[in-house]
């Protein structure tokens, strides 16, 4: 079984909320435990939004620990409609959230096995595990935690398209991909510096729309169901369950996916790979869009 580590930056777009449901569909099966979730904003409505949707699922043991990075996604930038959303409606008894690099340290150190780490936003929170020091629950560093306890990293992040990507956040274009642009500094650390293996999960391969059955049945709700409906009322672009979906069940059935190389994150947030010099792959493209909508949407609920 594998064991998958989630660090997401829940409330600032609907496809966060899809993947934690696709996490929690497959632990249903039996194919992952998920160890912990992390968020990566400075709202609180984001962890709370975790562990509200841990509840729904009856996964209230689940730890949710939350970014120590200031003014970071918050209120006053205009995220976390839907997460608020979900916090008013639906339980959560959280009282005290500790912090990201305390909860990812801890869940490290706990298991025997190796982990997978799926990262759904900036990569701050995994710069300051990256970052920390030996304490009371590892005499290692988070450099040497990391590269003992995880398997290999799938980040959704960057794009590395062929032909000309036009980014956009609404109707905002950007020049390049929102995730890395959010906080490039920690972009550059994580990346540049991991030796752990790294599947990127490009901004153009979750283009498809996924979460159609949250709305095929009127009466249906769940906090999946607010988030979609809130955030953009309707299915959504698919880059974060694409991401859970291939830590668990791999690659192969659904995407062609690049040779091994190295990726470099530049002072812009551009990203660009460079083929045989590493241990990063990303994925290139669907085998089928049709296909991969469907295997999606079956866990999106």
């Amino acid at each position: 079984m594998i064991e998958l580590i989630i660090d997401t930056d829940i409330g600032n777009d609907s496809d966060d909320a899809g993947a934690l449901a696709i996490a929690h569909q497959l632990e249903n099966l039996g194919e992952c435990k998920i160890l912990a979730i992390t968020s990566s904003t400075s709202r609180l409505d984001g962890a709370l939004c975790i562990d509200a949707i841990n509840q729904y699922y009856h996964k209230s043991h689940i730890p949710v620990g939350m970014s120590t990075k200031s003014s970071f996604l918050d209120e006053t930038t205009g995220y976390g409609q839907y997460s608020r959303a979900i916090v008013n409606q639906y339980k959560t008894t959280l009282t005290h959230v500790p912090t990201s690099t305390n909860i990812l340290r801890q869940a490290l150190a706990k298991t025997c096995n190796k982990v997978v780490f799926v990262t759904l936003g900036p990569l701050n929170n995994i710069k300051d595990l990256l970052m920390s020091p030996p304490d009371q629950y590892s005499p290692m560093n988070g450099h040497d935690l990391v590269q003992t306890k995880v398997e290999k990293f799938v980040v959704m992040g960057g794009d590395f398209s062929k032909e000309d990507v036009i980014f956009m956040l609404d109707n905002q274009k950007m020049i390049a991909e929102w995730n890395i642009l959010q906080d490039v500094d920690s972009a550059q650390y994580v990346i540049h510096q991991l030796d752990t293996p790294i599947l990127f999960v490009p901004y153009a391969v979750g283009l498809i729309k996924t979460g159609h059955r949250l709305f095929s049945e009127p009466n249906y709700e769940s906090p999946i169901k607010l988030a979609y409906k809130v955030h953009n009322n309707g299915p959504r672009q698919s880059w974060d369950p694409i991401a859970v979906y291939v830590a668990v069940r791999g690659t192969k059935s659904l995407f062609h996916v690049s040779e091994q190389g190295k990726v470099i994150v530049h002072n812009d947030g551009r990203t660009l790979f460079t083929p045989n010099q590493g241990n990063h792959q990303y994925l290139i493209n669907h085998i089928d869009e049709s296909k991969t909508i469907q295997c999606l949407d079956e866990y999106i609920l």
